[in-house]
């Protein structure tokens, strides 16, 4: 994607809420207890807001699936929480969408849909990363079929707003792709990260391969 398009049509959407917290709102989970984001605070939260009616939010789910697989097999399943939020079916179509598409991680049900109001959501699928503090890292970022959305999420676990960390991993994308190596990485951080990944990476590529038809 060229450059100057990033930077003024896809990267913006990101910075918004930048830096706030989500309005307080009470969730039932799918065992029937009450529930607050709070109670998740010290963990990079990955909000997953999803209905039955939208065909992009049940398509995404086994490439969550595949996501959440990669974040584990990195480790950072102890900081990175998976939380799918469902404000807009009934809970009895909600919980029948459950264990029919079984989304991974958190999942969390109201029926209060001012939520959207509340926490300026436009559309949806909407994808929200929160700090360990709670406060909003990114919104409306990238979902889990991204190819961008693995080095976010290890960047945010380092307090790294998504903007940034897309910059930092072009940049070294770019030297990879026209030296065709790895060794041509200057970012140690990131050399190391793609090490560790790779393996992960080639596992997900052949999965995706055999399972083209999604």
């Amino acid at each position: 994607m060229d450059s100057a398009w990033l930077a003024d049509n896809y990267l913006p959407r990101f910075y918004k809420d930048s830096g706030t917290y989500l309005s307080p709102v009470s969730f039932v989970d799918d065992k029937g207890n009450s529930q607050t984001l709070e109670k998740f605070k010290g963990k990079i939260l990955y909000l997953d807001m999803w209905s039955t009616s939208c065909r992009p939010c049940i398509a995404r789910f086994p490439y969550q699936e595949q996501l959440f697989k990669r974040v584990k097999a990195l480790n950072l399943d102890s900081s990175i929480v998976f939380v799918n939020i469902n404000v807009e079916d009934t809970r009895t179509k909600w919980r029948k969408a459950l264990k029919k598409y079984h989304p991974v991680g958190i999942n969390l049900y109201s029926s209060d849909t001012s939520v959207y109001i509340k926490w300026n959501v436009d559309a949806l699928p909407c994808y929200i990363l929160l700090d360990t503090a709670g406060k909003v890292l990114g919104k409306e970022i990238v979902g889990p079929d991204d190819a961008n959305i693995d080095w976010i999420l290890y960047s945010a676990t380092k307090g790294v707003h998504p903007v940034a960390a897309y910059w930092r991993s072009r940049r070294q994308d770019d030297l990879r792709l026209q030296h065709h190596s790895s060794a041509a990485f200057t970012d140690e951080e990131y050399a190391q990260w793609w090490k560790n990944f790779s393996p992960v990476l080639s596992e997900y590529l052949k999965w995706r391969k055999e399972h083209s038809g999604f």
